[in-house]
């Protein structure tokens, strides 16, 4: 599994003070341990899972792919897909705006209305059979 760069001081200082092989070694329950933590925090109902999942979701909200989460969760992306799918809005969005060449107006710049009729060099759009949508000047007859 992955370690996040922010975690690795952590852990070298752990080693350091490990008084056995493991980096973190513990003489006692590491769910008492986390349970303890917890109610100290004044949380409840937080579980390792709920971490998990919170991860799981921050990621794909700040952009990490379905596919990348699951592989770390260990998960299919069929599971991945219908529990986070919803949490990552954008993603059509960042879809259809992606795979074009330099000469591809995306999308997001489509004008909501149509040109003025007194402009003689309005851009248009023309489908391909590739259904890509390029950018060209056409003037107006």
């Amino acid at each position: 599994m992955p370690i996040p760069k922010v975690l690795w001081p952590v852990l070298a200082r752990a080693k350091e003070e490990a008084i056995g092989d493991h980096v973190l070694d513990h003489d006692g329950s590491v769910r008492k341990t986390f349970e303890t933590t917890v109610e100290k925090a004044g949380m409840e109902d937080v579980t390792p899972h709920v971490l998990r999942h919170t991860w799981a979701t921050r990621a794909v909200q700040e952009g990490a792919s379905l596919i990348d989460v699951a592989g770390v969760l260990g998960d299919r992306i069929e599971t991945v897909t219908r529990v986070y799918l919803h949490h990552c809005p954008n993603h059509l969005k960042t879809a259809i705006n992606t795979g074009h060449g330099a000469d591809i107006m995306p999308v997001s710049a489509i004008p909501d209305t149509p040109p003025a009729s007194g402009d003689k060099e309005a851009p248009r759009l023309r489908i391909t059979p590739s259904g890509a949508l390029p950018v060209s000047t056409v003037g107006r007859q």
